[in-house]
């Protein structure tokens, strides 16, 4: 935990993970833009044309998911350059521009085909390690037993202190497979691991980990409570959106505190949760909110209090129909219509 915590940007409080890779990406996106205009306008030919190719690449490494859309963005810039050129009278030639972004789309559609692979062969690879640890009675340890009532997952001593292991492995697909396993598994042993993921420096890990501490259910809604008093404000909106999941009522009052919490995000998360799993005691704290200064945090507070639908929000919801911002009196609008007569 020590080594997330030194992600933590000493200004906003953001891992540096969620801002490194994709500032990388716009980057080296900006420049290859600006290189291309430069070089049409100057006739310089499209040889510059490969620029694009490292932050294509880095995109999709990176973000193998989001692969489709890599291709699609390729697609429409091609799109758009050919337009573009016509416009501007540079006689593009669309065969030569089709054959770039032929030659892009390959190139993604080969690194996230192969990406993806190697996320399930690593999920195969965990699987079969567990596998190799024996119980006393000989029986293999792990996913490969199943409780016949539930269906989760059943890990030995051992076996869950090898995945445990794992969530410390430098690679954020095999902690992905490891938070699943302990998730699916019910075992009230995985929830400390699971909540010291949310502070972690990479957010699809800590996003994993939220999931995951949902999935294990009421062994997790203490442990959660206990993580509100995180000094790290990620762990903190994690545990908020844990205990969403979970719907435990345990969570209300302790949500409630978190209305006043010092991080902006920390209470749009715990409005959100309130609105979710509050009852009539949430009404007033939630009113009180819509004074906030930060606009989400009065927007999740209107969407709580129309998904309430207490008649007691009514006034408080009509005068936010005359907020600034033009969402949130969308939101108070549609709030009041939903408020019980």
């Amino acid at each position: 935990m020590a080594a997330a915590t030194s992600l933590l940007s000493p200004i906003a409080g953001i891992h540096r993970d969620d801002l490194l890779k994709p500032s990388v990406i716009t980057a080296l996106t900006l420049v290859a833009v600006l290189l291309t205009f430069y070089s049409f306008q100057h006739h310089l030919g499209d040889f510059l044309f490969v620029l694009y190719l490292l932050p294509l690449v880095l995109a999709s490494i990176w973000y193998p998911r989001y692969g489709l859309v890599l291709i699609g963005i390729v697609v429409a810039g091609s799109v758009i350059t050919i337009f573009y050129t016509s416009w501007s009278g540079l006689s593009p030639n669309p065969l030569r521009y089709s054959l770039y972004a032929a030659v892009f789309v390959w190139i993604i559609a080969v690194i996230t085909v192969f990406t993806m692979e190697g996320r399930a062969t690593l999920g195969e690879t965990l699987n079969s390690l567990r596998m190799l640890h024996k119980e006393s009675g000989g029986r293999a340890a792990g996913v490969s037993l199943r409780d016949g009532a539930t269906g989760r997952p059943i890990l030995s001593d051992t076996d869950l202190g090898y995945v445990t292991e794992a969530l410390a492995l430098p690679d954020p697909a095999a902690r992905e497979v490891a938070i699943r396993t302990l998730g699916k598994s019910g075992n009230p042993r995985a929830v400390a691991p699971m909540i010291a993921l949310l502070g972690d420096g990479h957010r699809g890990t800590r996003e994993h980990a939220v999931r995951a501490l949902g999935a294990l259910g009421e062994v997790a809604v203490e442990p959660l409570i206990q993580a509100l008093d995180d000094p790290d404000w990620h762990v903190r909106t994690g545990a908020a959106v844990a205990l969403r999941i979970i719907g435990d009522e345990r969570a209300i009052e302790p949500l409630i505190g978190m209305l006043g919490d010092r991080n902006r995000f920390v209470r749009r998360e715990a409005a959100k949760s309130l609105g979710r799993i509050g009852d009539a005691r949430v009404v007033e704290p939630l009113i009180h909110v819509l004074r906030d200064q930060d606009t989400g945090v009065r927007g999740k507070a209107v969407t709580a209090l129309g998904r309430l639908g207490d008649i007691r929000a009514r006034g408080p919801l009509q005068q936010m129909a005359t907020d600034p911002d033009p969402d949130i009196r969308l939101a108070a609008m549609d709030a009041i219509s939903k408020l019980k007569n």
